[in-house]
């Protein structure tokens, strides 16, 4: 159960931080997200 958890909130991490990551691109570069 506790190993399932750490891969649960390891993924979600890893899903949080791609948001942001393509959040700061699309921020910072606007014709990405057109």
């Amino acid at each position: 159960m506790l190993i399932v958890d750490l891969l649960l909130s390891r993924s979600n991490l890893l899903d949080n931080f791609i948001e942001i990551a393509i959040f700061m691109v699309t921020y910072h570069c606007p014709m990405l997200s057109v």
